[in-house]
């Protein structure tokens, strides 16, 4: 037989047996979390990147608690505060609030340069998940009846909004423990909070 084709017929057989392992089912070996052929998995130890998305009406001052949230790194409120006295409402305020965990710092600006203090800001109460969280909340309050009574503010409050002289919605997070949010809420008689929550 011809060399050459003897070398054709070696790179076939090469060949073949590659494509065949690369394209072939391989069979995934059956596997529980037992605790004994392997190990368990908690839930806060998955990592998940969307936790909680929802519409959050305040009416009312409260604290309460949101339950069953796991590892969460960044809590968002995009809202609008308003005098449900009148109708439409002539005093609103639009609100963007956001909480970040982890380590976080104080920063002071001054003149052209900007330093930190350096010390971690840490939750009001007890020991969580997270070494230390922050807070910050812009709003913009307008009175359409009364349009000197606008005022433009920002807060270490995950909400908060006011005009020159009366505070109308307040919305902290207290506490952030094992899988437990605990918030407590300020809001100014016939006021209502209205927003989307995202906890990621």
């Amino acid at each position: 037989m011809d060399e050459n084709k003897i070398r054709q017929i070696v790179r076939d057989e090469v060949n073949r047996g590659t494509n065949k392992s690369r394209f072939e089912l391989k069979s995934i070996p059956r596997h529980v979390h037992d605790g004994v052929d392997s190990l368990n998995i908690s839930e806060d130890n998955v990592l998940l990147t969307k936790k909680l998305t929802t519409q959050l009406i305040l009416s009312e001052s409260e604290t309460f608690t949101l339950r069953n949230v796991y590892n969460v790194s960044r809590i968002s409120y995009h809202a609008i505060a308003y005098d449900s006295s009148s109708s439409p409402a002539t005093k609103k305020a639009t609100i963007s609030g956001e909480i970040i965990f982890g380590k976080c710092s104080e920063f002071t600006g001054s003149g052209s340069s900007i330093s930190t203090s350096g010390l971690p800001i840490v939750p009001n109460a007890g020991s969580g998940n997270t070494s230390a969280f922050l807070q910050s909340s812009n709003s913009i309050y307008i009175n359409t009846g009364n349009l000197t009574h606008t005022s433009v503010t920002a807060a270490p409050y995950l909400v908060y909004a006011q005009d020159n002289s009366t505070i109308y919605a307040v919305l902290s997070l207290d506490s952030y423990k094992n899988d437990e949010l605990t918030f407590t809420s300020y809001i100014a008689t016939s006021w209502i909070l209205n927003g989307v929550l995202i906890i990621e």
